[in-house]
């Protein structure tokens, strides 16, 4: 708080926040957020309370988060694109003394809290003090913001996240973190009274908290936009219109900001593009970038301006930064990099003991998260300290150490699946396909229909107008993996489907159609002949004409006993990689009748 105030005193004038609802000064801002905190009900007595936030993306959110910490609470943010009952869930969780909202949201915060008092943040440019109040206002009188100024291990908020387990959980933040992150963030960008910092990420993820942070403790602008409602070319406008300077965002939605316009225009500059002159800096975070995303920077952002890739669990907000080289192109993913000023970045084995190359990725420092709120089994399992006391947190991420001591991403611990009795990884399978020409994006997820035990399955986009081929894909793969790892299936898609958060959101991935006979049967005697072996083969009915080996249920086993009968009965000697190059009837059939055609 006291940095805060300091940075509204020292520029007053200055513009603070501009969102769809208008703009704030840092002295309008101080004064609308006091006034605010002021109306609040005081927490439980003994501890600090929580207030609960029930905003959409624009200057409310601001506004109620620091209203909540100058009136002495941890804020415990909610996003209104949720459903009603994880929404109850998280706020019978969170314990909240207090609901502060939208006053468009207010009849909802009431249906959701009914045992609470409900107060609506005042409007841009309305006088919080006689901005108008909720059906059921606070009765115990106010809190006095600014009479106990928290100290740097109170709580500052708790943020819930499924993390990629699927299960919420609570993230305890304290203020000395949250200054600590936020300034590092500040510092490594060099943010200042002249950056206009666009708010793309959601106040309830700690991507926003960066920024939201970082921004206005340094006398930035704070700028809130909303990257789902914009086309490519809207949203490069919508930053150009901001004068942003700093950009902030998933792969997800850079692949969005970079991606082609309808006339399939991709370029910051020219026919279809938006000039983005201002912008100085772009980081990542939040998921894995790829090489391709390092290729596609230039073709939208300035020549001055740098690329930078990073790690940050909602646990650590900030932990591993990479400043992005021209070479890095080549390579399947972008590295994560070092770890920033007060953190350590350790790797370790199965059994948790210290690797130096390859392992699961464990965060060490104070800046580190407390835990998560009221989940003692969680919190232990991973957090813990080091011999002398410092804390540590298990990130679930596998890491691999590349000669100058950086980090790079190589997927999470636990999506290992085990396939006929092997190890897979789908982070593996969606690196090579990201590489192949016809790929935009892939991802690859873990299918486990009782009726055919785990398998995996791709899903693809392209970079440009023309779908990428299965079969093709799928033979690429088969010639760099072994059989075991090649997905059962590759589907095509438009766009991946993106979460809350702006990240994939593998949960919304369509299932996959069921292996079966194809559109077209065998037509001649070859094909018919080589259908009818496949099927003995692997114990099928029928098998289409353009059906994959391996979705059909084929491994290097099944391969060598279908070619050594199509010998056998057929007369044909077929090798191996000829036939993986495109693995199906139709194309073993030709196979078959070339061979015998040149005898």
């Amino acid at each position: 708080m006291d940095r805060f105030r300091a940075t509204a005193a020292a520029h007053p004038g200055r513009p603070a926040l501009r969102g769809p609802s208008g703009p704030l000064g840092y002295a309008e801002l101080d004064r609308l957020t006091d006034a605010t905190a002021r109306r609040l009900p005081r927490p439980p007595a003994g501890g600090s309370g929580r207030v609960a936030l029930l905003c959409g993306h624009d200057t409310g959110a601001v506004l109620g988060v620091w209203s909540a910490l100058k009136a002495g609470a941890a804020y415990v943010p909610l996003d209104p694109r949720l459903d009603d009952a994880r929404l109850a869930a998280i706020l019978s969780d969170a314990g909240a003394h207090a609901v502060l909202c939208d006053a468009g949201l207010a009849d909802r915060a009431a249906a959701l809290a009914p045992a609470l008092p409900v107060l609506s943040l005042p409007a841009v440019g309305e006088d919080a003090r006689t901005a108008p109040r909720s059906a059921r206002e606070a009765t115990d009188g106010p809190a006095a913001p600014g009479s106990s100024s928290p100290v740097a291990d109170d709580m500052a908020y708790v943020l819930y996240t499924s993390g990629t387990t699927g299960a919420p959980k609570g993230v305890v933040q304290t203020h000395g973190n949250v200054l600590r992150h936020a300034l590092t963030y500040a510092t490594r960008l060099c943010l200042g009274p002249g950056d206009r910092v666009p708010l793309l990420a959601r106040y309830s993820f700690d991507a926003g908290v960066m920024d939201l942070f970082g921004a206005l403790l340094t006398g930035a602008c704070l700028e809130v936009v909303d990257p789902t409602t914009h086309s490519p070319a809207s949203l490069r406008t919508a930053l150009a219109d901001a004068g942003a300077t700093v950009v902030h965002c998933t792969p997800t939605v850079f692949r969005h900001l970079t991606g082609p316009t309808r006339d399939g225009d991709v370029r910051g500059r020219g026919t279809g593009g938006t000039a983005l002159e201002a912008v100085r800096v772009v980081v990542l975070g939040g998921e894995e970038a790829t090489g391709a995303d390092a290729a596609s920077f230039r073709s939208v952002f300035p020549s001055p301006c740098v690329l930078v890739n990073g790690l940050g669990p909602t646990e650590c907000t900030l932990a591993l930064q990479h400043l992005v080289r021209p070479g890095d192109a080549l390579r399947a993913s972008l590295p994560v990099g070092l770890p920033v000023e007060g953190v350590d970045a350790l790797l370790t084995d199965g059994s948790g003991r210290p690797t130096e190359v390859f392992g699961e990725l464990v965060l060490r420092g104070t800046a580190v998260a407390r835990g998560y709120w009221q989940d003692p089994g969680r919190t232990a399992a991973a957090f813990t300290a080091d011999t002398d006391g410092t804390p540590l947190y298990r990130t679930g991420d596998l890491a691999r150490r590349l000669p100058d001591g950086s980090l790079v991403f190589c997927g999470r611990r636990d999506q290992r699946v085990k396939i006929r009795g092997q190890w897979a990884d789908p982070a593996e399978v969606e690196k090579l396909l990201r590489v192949h020409p016809t790929v935009g994006q892939a991802a690859v997820v873990t299918d486990r229909q009782p009726s055919h035990g785990p398998r995996m399955v791709a899903y693809v986009t392209s970079p440009t107008f023309l779908p990428p081929d299965e079969d093709e894909l799928l033979g690429y793969l088969g010639r760099q993996l072994p059989d075991h790892a090649v997905p059962a299936r590759v589907v095509v898609l438009d766009s991946l489907p993106v979460g809350l958060t702006g990240k994939l959101d593998r949960s919304r991935l369509p299932a996959p159609p069921e292996a079966g006979p194809g559109p077209e049967a065998p037509r001649t005697g070859t094909e018919e002949e080589v259908a009818r072996i496949w099927c003995e083969v692997l114990g099928l009915q029928a098998v289409g004409l353009r059906e994959h080996f391996v979705g059909t249920g084929g491994d290097s086993m099944h391969l060598m006993e279908m070619l050594a009968r199509i010998e056998d009965e057929l007369g044909a000697d077929v090798m191996v990689g000829d036939f993986l190059a495109s693995p199906t009837v139709e194309s073993l059939a030709r196979l078959v009748e070339d061979d015998l055609g040149t005898r």
